[in-house]
């Protein structure tokens, strides 16, 4: 629906100006929002595997998207929050215990 619209617009003004910063933080958020979407209570998964491979696919994703949001300005702090806030959902829990670490080793942690 409104996601896959979304984001296809936002790629394609990713190719009309690949160089702006908010494009690429754009589509780092409607990937970020696919996974929000995906662990929507009341969407039905029968697949476990398969709900993992989309959540961390989005996640990748989006994380690229982020890091290449600050590759283009360094300095553009809402990439640097997201990218955090992506990154301590990651590795801890909502109790704030460090998650098994083992679970996400696919994730490639920027640094």
């Amino acid at each position: 629906g409104f996601h896959s619209d979304a984001l296809e617009v936002a790629y394609m003004a990713l190719d009309s100006r690949p160089n702006f910063v908010v494009n690429h933080f754009t589509v780092g958020n409607i990937h970020t929002s696919l996974v929000s979407y995906i662990k929507n209570p009341y969407v039905q998964i029968f697949d476990i595997n398969n709900y993992l491979f989309l959540f961390i696919g989005d996640l990748e994703k989006a994380i690229s998207f982020y890091r290449s949001s600050l590759a283009l300005d360094a300095n553009f702090e809402p990439a640097r929050n997201r990218l955090q806030a992506i990154l301590c959902t990651l590795l801890f829990d909502e109790s704030g215990t460090l998650r098994d670490t083992d679970n996400i080793s696919a994730i490639d942690i920027p640094d």
